[in-house]
């Protein structure tokens, strides 16, 4: 490791001084992520079918209006500084159909819209104004007490962000992509099944909702930065291989699919 940082010590340097000499660019990207968790909302399971032929949907229930509250975001360098989105709320919108279930211990379906309403990550910029992207789930798992929603993949399933007439610079940021994906793992009591959330008869108190649930945001591009000092853009560059380490195979396969976009 320390050879290694000795390889690309005297680099980085070099090009802070190039940098210094011929001016930093007006712009750059980077990777944005942020953390969210429940303020008390649940996922709720509603079963349409038997034991035989189970098959059930799925909703966000919000919590006082709200569905989760950001716990980390606008971490990196973009323009509103690191965890500049704390704190702040949102919903996810609209219900979601269970597909076909496979596996016994370890239960996996597809997940498609239900409905003909709004299907929307949206954050709450608690000044009037709303972020919102159009959300489509991807898969659905559990284990044991638990589960994730998109977590088998994590297959971009964000599209169409919108944020009009706002002025966070971290929901500006966010909103120049094009594409990004939202994780999210649960939580029961106790054990459940995917096929057990799909079969109706369950008498115990609240069997069919999540007992908690938090996810994650990621998005390929950070939005445009302002000049920066030199000494403020080589330490930027210098951490960027440390960042985002949790979601570097999703970026890989966002470059692959912008190469072949490019190519053709």
């Amino acid at each position: 490791m320390s050879r290694c940082r000795n390889v690309f010590s005297p680099l980085i340097a070099t090009l802070g001084v190039a940098i210094a000499i011929l001016g930093a660019p007006a712009v750059a990207s980077a990777g944005f992520e942020l953390a969210f968790s429940e303020p008390g909302a649940t996922i709720t399971f509603t079963p349409h079918g038997a034991a035989s032929n189970p098959s059930s949907t799925f909703a966000f229930n919000p919590q006082a209006s709200n569905t989760f509250k950001i716990t980390s975001g606008g971490t990196g360098p973009v323009t509103g500084g690191p965890n500049s989105l704390n704190s702040l709320l949102g919903t996810i919108t609209g219900s979601y159909n269970v597909g076909a279930i496979s596996g016994t211990v370890f239960q996996t379906a597809a997940v498609t819209n239900a409905g003909s309403g709004a299907h929307q990550f949206v954050i709450n910029d608690g000044l009037g104004k709303k972020l919102t992207a159009d959300l489509t789930w991807i898969d659905i798992n559990t284990v044991g007490a638990g589960g994730g929603i998109n977590q088998l993949t994590a297959s971009l399933n964000l599209t169409n962000f919108q944020y009009v007439g706002g002025t966070n610079l971290d929901l500006k940021s966010l909103a120049t992509n094009t594409s990004g994906d939202v994780v999210v793992t649960f939580s029961f009591p106790s054990t459940r099944s995917l096929k057990d959330l799909a079969t109706s008869g369950h008498l115990e108190l609240n069997f069919y909702k999540t007992q908690n649930f938090s996810g994650s945001l990621g998005a390929p591009q950070g939005g445009p930065l302002p000049t920066p000092a030199p000494a403020g853009l080589v330490l930027a560059l210098s951490g960027a291989p440390f960042l985002f380490v949790g979601r570097l195979l999703r970026r890989k396969k966002t470059s692959a699919a912008e190469g072949t976009a490019l190519a053709v």
